[in-house]
Order: structure tokens, then sequence, then C-alpha cells
């Protein structure tokens, strides 16, 4: 049965009951018919894992890494996501680091194509407007490390039909630099929802949930945003420019990594500046709301 509830946001605690008539109070297993599913309902973010939301009792987690294979070209760590409801657009993949991640170690994301990774292949699909769906490198840092997770953006974002896909992490083979990935055991998971592949060999299924999610937004966010204003400079220390291209009567938001709001000021007219003295080293988005129209761009703030 498939449950479609109207729930604002929020984590919310689940118990299932699965009853029977042929079965009698004395039986050794009527106790084990009852189960605790907790679930979260978020805006843009989709998981797998229920790392944080599985209620506390039950959670039950190990790792996965490149340096869990002998393989030397490296291993693609990837969760099948279903997309549907139009305006898909993907900016980033955001994974859950396990210890022994190490700081420097490089990495990209991909979205990849159900077909293809069962396949065992490993080429990223091409977005509807042409773009490869791949990041550009990404090195964890050290204060990935302790938050425990990094989230790797996409040169822009990757708009898709509606349809399954895995979001990919592909690590590569060294014997210093390594991300382990946490992989959610609470629960077990279809054979296809957490797979494995070994680059240039095969393809394999984990039965869990990686701690690999996966970031959405409103469609042709990109186009607007580098077509209505700028922020300079970029990277910034004390203050960071708006500067737009047109007239605007909007509210600004600067948010971190986890989507929480840090500043927030109005622009009225072209011009607009936003101190940032408070912030910590680290990326940051810049969002321009004028109406129904939201604009958004990328700033780094460095000290």
């Amino acid at each position: 049965n498939t449950e479609n509830p109207s729930t604002p946001v929020g984590v919310y605690s689940g118990l299932y009951t699965v009853t029977s008539t042929e079965e009698l109070p004395a039986d050794p297993s009527y106790t084990n018919n009852v189960a605790k599913r907790n679930f979260e309902v978020t805006t843009n973010l989709y998981s797998v894992d229920g790392i944080g939301v599985n209620p506390a009792e039950l959670q039950a987690t190990a790792s996965l890494g490149s340096n869990s294979f002998d393989t030397p070209t490296g291993t693609i760590f990837a969760n099948m996501y279903h997309l549907r409801g139009g305006d898909n657009v993907v900016n980033s993949i955001e994974i859950m680091l396990g210890s022994g991640t190490t700081a420097n170690t490089q990495i990209q994301v991909a979205i990849i194509d159900t077909a293809t990774l069962f396949a065992d292949g490993s080429q990223p699909v091409v977005d509807l407007n042409g773009n490869e769906a791949l990041s550009n490198f990404y090195v964890i840092t050290a204060a990935d490390v302790t938050n425990g997770k990094a989230v790797v953006f996409f040169n822009q974002g990757i708009a898709l039909n509606d349809g399954a896909y895995f979001a990919s992490v592909l690590t590569e083979v060294s014997a210093t630099d390594v991300i382990r990935i946490l992989d959610d055991q609470t629960v077990a998971q279809p054979f296809y929802a957490s797979m494995i592949h070994l680059i240039g060999d095969a393809t394999f299924s984990n039965g869990n949930a990686l701690g690999i999610r996966l970031n959405t937004s409103v469609a042709n966010l990109d186009e607007i945003s580098s077509a209505d204003f700028s922020v300079y400079p970029n990277p910034a220390s004390e203050v960071i420019n708006i500067n737009s291209s047109k007239m605007l009567n909007a509210t600004i938001s600067v948010t971190d990594l986890t989507g929480k709001v840090v500043k927030t000021s109005t622009i009225n007219g072209l011009t607009a500046s936003v101190n940032t003295s408070g912030l910590n080293n680290g990326i940051y988005y810049v969002t321009i709301t004028n109406g129904n129209s939201t604009s958004t761009q990328k700033v780094v703030i460095t000290k």
C-alpha cells in the first residue's frame, strides 16, 4: 500500500502493527508484529538513509569507502532516487562521512542513469539542457570531516525528466586519502536502493542505505540567477556586494550548506551590501526573492 500523507515539513514517529486472525498471543512471533519506522518530510532534500531520523535505540550504522575494495581504478557508491512531478533540478549531493575519512581526499559526484549502472557502466547522464551531470573534483576539507558531511555542488543545476536515477559518489584509490560513507543498516532496503560499482568492473548491491543524499530546487534557477545579479567580491571577507541588472525591491537571504539562513537584508534599487564579518569560512548561497521570482548565487567566505 502506498501512502501520500499531506504533512508539514518535520520529523515524524511511525509505529506500524501487523495483525492476523491466524496468530495466537502465545505464538513466539506475536511480539514481533510491531515496528518503529520514523520518516522526515523535507523541501528539497531527498534521502534513502534514515540517519538522524531513525529511532535512536534502533539506529545501526557502518561505513564503506574508497579503501573497502581491492580495485585499481576506484569505486562508485550510489543511491537510487525516483524523481517525479516535473521541474526536477539537482543542485548538489550531500555525503554523510564516516570515521576514517581524511581531509584532502578528492572525489566527484554524478547523476547516473539506472540502466547504465546496472549494465556496469559509469557514464553520467546528460540533462535536458545538454549539461553532463558530473561535478568538478571536490577536496574533502578538515571542516567536512569534523561536521561529518560534505556537500558537493554541480556547476549548474542538472535538469532531469521524471524517472529513476543514481546519485553517485566517485572515489579514487589512495593509501593515504580516504573517504568513508556512512551506511544505514537500521532497516534493510531493496537490492537496487544502494549500489556499489567497481569502476571498469562489476556492480554490486549494498542492501542497505548509503548516506548519499540529493538536493533539488526549482527549474531554471541557475539561468535566472546568472542573468539577474552578481555577487562580489568572490571570495569575500567582511562584506559582499550585490549588483542587479534591473531595479529590485526584494529580500536577500544568505544560507549555509545546511540550508540555515545566517544573514538577511533587503535591496531597493540596483545595489546592496551584506556584512559577512561574523560568518565562518566556507561556501554560502545568496538568494534574492522578488515576488514570485527567486535567484541564487554561490559565494565563498574566507578570512
